[in-house]
């Protein structure tokens, strides 16, 4: 308690006697740290995860011969599983923002090359039919930040941007513009593009800025 810097009221002291746990807010102990109080303060605040800031704070002199028994540490599941979800999260992130982006704008870009060369060189329903699979690629082209070359064919331009609307809108079922077009009546849930997560930080990775 003391190394903690808690203070018990007298109800909180009983609650503890009786039921030998007490749920306490991290601000009011030690291990507490201060919000930012304004913008520029959070924009240069250093972030970090609390559960484990606050963990490893709880710790006494290196040798553990030597620490005291307020320096133990209770390692539990959750403490672990936090550890793991946290460390993986990131790792994650860090594979996202440098190097799969990358590799979708080339697969993406190499798509619709090979798309336009194949639809110049036939004529009829299978042209028609590789006019609908390059737009199918050019969506995810321009929700990846780079908008494709001006499509010769104004219907399908105006599928692509007619889907990027409803994918960035994110709101209910709809039947789509473009996969709409072979499976007429089957609406897709635009509600799932939703970005949750670390995918909600920023609108492009990093190197998709640079």
């Amino acid at each position: 308690m003391k190394d903690l810097k808690i203070r018990l009221s007298e109800e909180q002291q009983k609650e503890l006697d009786e039921r030998r746990s007490l749920l306490i807010p991290i601000e009011f102990t030690s291990l507490g740290e201060e919000l930012p109080k304004d913008e520029e303060e959070k924009e240069w605040a250093f972030t970090s995860d609390e559960m484990l800031q606050a963990f490893s704070r709880i710790g006494g002199i290196p040798d553990a011969a030597l620490r005291e028994p307020a320096n133990a540490r209770l390692v539990t599941p959750d403490v672990v599983l936090h550890a793991w979800h946290r460390g993986f999260s990131r790792t994650l992130e860090y594979i996202e923002q440098r190097r799969l982006h990358e590799l979708l704008t080339l697969f993406l870009d190499g798509a619709l090359e090979n798309a336009r060369t194949l639809r110049a060189s036939i004529e009829g329903p299978a042209a028609e039919r590789l006019a609908w699979s390059e737009a199918r690629f050019a969506a995810p082209w321009v929700l990846l930040g780079s908008m494709p070359p001006p499509d010769p064919d104004p219907s399908d331009d105006e599928a692509v941007k007619d889907e990027v609307t409803l994918v960035l809108a994110a709101d209910d079922m709809q039947e789509s513009p473009l996969s709409g077009h072979d499976t007429p009546g089957k609406p897709s849930d635009y509600s799932q593009f939703k970005p949750r997560s670390h995918y909600t930080k920023s609108d492009q990775p990093p190197d998709a800025c640079m």
